[in-house]
């Protein structure tokens, strides 16, 4: 009699242990039949409901190998062989399944910015602009956003021409001329714009006419705004720019 309530008790023991381990597994529910997660909702129902977002998402972000090859009108052994090359933007999922990435939309609109370095010259950069506005005008430009702003062109912290750099609309900036982009660094900032399918247009591509005195400018105006400061930076470089094209054109008579 001893042995079977002593055999009893173990059996509830161990079902109790196992019914805790259920428990603990499934986040504190459990029903007779079929496990349930916390929401109600049983594993297999759970599974096909993350299979179907993960499907959605694929598609979402892009498209069967197939479909892109229907789109663009190969067969898909065409398609295949030139995601194969490397030609396609495309990825392999663990299934096998070939997924084309949608291209994104090249920036076509056209920005205008027009700068002056003092409140002075605040008449000056609404004739730029003006200036700019003929010249998108003429060439058929779609100008979707338009920047005047008053500050150095030695100065990096301008609000209004780091929002048109940012802009996803914006794939040309228009400038009058080079110097009203940056006076320093205006190959880095074309070289990256360039980089993203974008580019930066300038009226006058060129303030001399010669690279090399323009260069040398853009030196002197970064030597003269440490010594001289900023506010007398432009006019000290001026001033050694027409000495320097002084001695040039003196050279050429010789």
């Amino acid at each position: 009699m001893r042995r079977d309530c002593a055999r009893h008790r173990s059996r509830r023991v161990t079902a109790h242990v196992e019914d805790e381990s259920l428990a603990y597994q499934t986040g504190g529910y459990h029903i007779a039949g079929d496990v349930q997660s916390p929401r109600g909702m049983t594993i297999e129902s759970l599974f096909a409901v993350i299979v179907v977002f993960w499907v959605v998402l694929w598609y979402a972000i892009g498209m069967k190998l197939s479909v892109y090859a229907k789109q663009v009108g190969v067969t898909y052994k065409t398609a295949y062989q030139w995601w194969k090359a490397g030609q396609l933007d495309a990825y392999q999922l663990p299934t096998g399944t070939i997924i084309v990435r949608e291209p994104k939309p090249a920036a076509t609109g056209v920005a205008l910015y027009g700068r002056v370095s003092s409140t002075a010259q605040k008449d000056g950069v609404t004739r730029q602009m003006q200036r700019l506005r003929d010249y998108a005008a003429a060439r058929g430009y779609q100008v979707v956003a338009e920047a005047m702003e008053i500050a150095s062109g030695l100065n990096d912290e301008r609000p209004k021409l780091k929002k048109l750099l940012t802009d996803a609309r914006v794939g040309v900036i228009v400038v009058e001329h080079r110097d009203r982009l940056t006076r320093c660094g205006y190959g880095y900032i074309a070289a990256l714009l360039e980089h993203t399918g974008r580019r930066v247009e300038a009226v006058f591509p060129t303030d001399s006419g010669d690279d090399l005195v323009d260069d040398f400018v853009a030196i002197i105006t970064s030597m003269a705004a440490r010594i001289y400061g900023r506010r007398h930076a432009k006019r000290r470089a001026a001033q050694i720019q027409a000495c320097v094209k002084q001695c040039i054109e003196q050279a050429q008579q010789l």
